[in-house]
């Protein structure tokens, strides 16, 4: 069972580890903030806040994890 803690609290811990660590990934953040708090990771999914869900996207469609709506940009 996982120790309850509030999504504002949630939030502002993955954007500490985010800054801190700033080689830790949003997506790496929030699953390391479930397991340290024994939470599911859908189970918050819904709740974090639109910054994070934005940052969330764009780390997923640079890891080419899900479609971007625009087409395939160059590294230039």
């Amino acid at each position: 069972m996982g120790s309850i803690i509030a999504i504002s609290d949630f939030c502002k811990e993955v954007e500490d580890i985010v800054k801190t660590q700033r080689e830790k990934s949003y997506m790496d953040a929030i699953l390391h903030v479930c397991e340290k708090h024994g939470i599911e990771p859908e189970s918050v999914a819904k709740s974090l806040t639109k910054p994070i869900k934005e940052r969330l996207k764009s780390e997923a469609q640079r890891m080419n994890m899900i479609r971007s709506k625009s087409p395939n940009k160059l590294p230039i």
